[in-house]
């Protein structure tokens, strides 16, 4: 593959990768209407969450559709991994942590939230790899200077 396909690989792998976090804020959204629109209503209604529970398939289907352009364009094998761990994490750890909260334990419910924004960021760190660089040279270049 040459050069400038590969990088065009890449910047393929890079806009799915914003596309899926632009689905993830949606979900993150849907999620809140659903809470937000249960509270004030006074009782349960599941047009939000069952939109949630829908979305969630764009979600999977495109950390799919991420993890074959990374394979096809060799993105790298950490690209790679961090978009199986992604589609694994976003598919059936979710709907495991979403069921087992709603029909055994509200706690492992509460592990649903967190493994959002834990995919969240995983999925930013895709999406914009070079800020989580530009993060670690800045945290360095401080350290290395001293206290002030």
């Amino acid at each position: 593959m040459a050069v400038n396909e590969q990088a065009r690989g890449i910047r393929a792998v890079r806009i799915i990768a914003q596309l899926t976090l632009l689905a993830i804020f949606v979900q993150f959204l849907l999620a809140g209407l659903g809470t937000f629109d249960t509270a004030h209503g006074g009782e349960f209604k599941d047009r939000y969450f069952t939109l949630h529970d829908n979305f969630a398939l764009v979600i999977i289907g495109l950390t799919v559709l991420l993890f074959l352009v990374a394979l096809v364009v060799r993105a790298g094998k950490m690209v790679i991994w961090e978009a199986v761990v992604l589609g694994l994490a976003a598919g059936p750890l979710q709907h495991e942590l979403a069921t087992n909260g709603t029909d055994h334990a509200p706690w492992v419910g509460a592990l649903h939230v967190i493994a959002g924004v834990l995919i969240l960021l995983l999925d930013a760190h895709l999406a914009f790899p070079a800020t989580g660089a530009a993060l670690r040279s800045g945290w360095r270049a401080a350290r290395s200077s001293g206290p002030a």
